[in-house]
């Protein structure tokens, strides 16, 4: 018994020695007086790539347009099938062909895709007292390289279709910029005089590649407009393709009152393969 308490003895007084790493103070290599070790040096991380874009969207679009006088401005009860009627497809097609969905879209989560030289047309229900205030946002989608197209290759019209005795003066819409913002989106937007019929607005794609729409709004204005002042169509000196164009729109109309199941569409014709495939009708 004795003998071990000699053994542990002599290792007390040996790890108290001055040859102990740990006893040595400032400068040597133990670190502090205190025994804790130095304090390292943190390293500073490099600047990382992004791994991932968090965007937010509303499903229900654009909910701060509560007297939104369009029947579906931001698309999002658009479909492929005839059970929505917000917008027209001219020729003949009451349904939108190529309706997108995904962080593509500016307001929601579903917007349209216009091909170039054509146009949508979105429905509304007017407001026989008060003067409107028109807007819409588009984005070119420019494939890598290529130059961008400017604002005023989008058009964009608050439209009388023309059957009632009264028609009401077609208006454009005028590009708040001459280029894209940074997130690649044009404002298309007029203060409209008081009209007497429901409007309807046009947006053409006049550039040389495929045009998203989103965030369609038309408000019945109760206090002075920040918009431009619209000038009537027939003061602008529309040209030919401009008249061209509103021709087709309003004969589209005139073709969609009756409920119709429209062109076919990729959407349906996927639907209808699966119907098939399940050996239904």
């Amino acid at each position: 018994m004795r003998l071990t308490v000699a053994i542990i003895a002599a290792a007390l007084l040996a790890g108290c020695s001055d040859d102990d790493p740990a006893a040595s103070g400032p400068g040597g290599t133990g670190g502090d007086p205190t025994g804790n070790p130095p304090p390292s040096t943190p390293e500073i991380p490099g600047l990382q790539a992004k791994t991932r874009t968090v965007i937010e969207r509303n499903p229900f679009g654009n909910v701060a347009a509560t007297q939104n006088l369009l029947w579906d401005g931001d698309f999002e009860w658009t479909s492929p099938f005839t059970d929505q009627y917000g917008w027209i497809e001219p020729p003949t097609n009451p349904v939108l062909s190529d309706v997108v969905t995904g962080p593509a879209c500016k307001s929601g989560v579903k917007c349209a895709r216009v091909k170039n030289n054509r146009q949508i047309i979105g429905i509304g229900v007017g407001s026989a007292t008060q003067p409107l205030d028109a807007s819409v946002w588009v984005r070119f989608e420019v494939p890598e390289g290529e130059e961008a197209p400017t604002c005023a290759d989008a058009e964009s019209y608050v439209m009388d279709v023309g059957m009632m005795d009264e028609v009401d003066e077609d208006f454009a819409l005028l590009p708040t910029s001459e280029m894209p913002d940074e997130t690649g989106w044009c404002k298309l937007a007029a203060s409209v005089p008081v009209r007497k019929n429901k409007p309807y607005l046009v947006v053409a794609n006049r550039s040389k590649v495929t045009m998203l729409v989103d965030d369609a709004v038309v408000l019945a204005r109760k206090a002075p407009s920040a918009l431009p002042p619209a000038k009537p169509l027939s003061e602008r000196a529309p040209s030919a393709d401009t008249t061209q164009m509103l021709a087709r729109a309003r004969a589209a109309i005139a073709a969609t009152r009756r409920p119709s199941d429209g062109a076919p569409n990729a959407a349906r014709e996927a639907f209808q393969r699966s119907r098939r495939g399940r050996g239904e009708p």
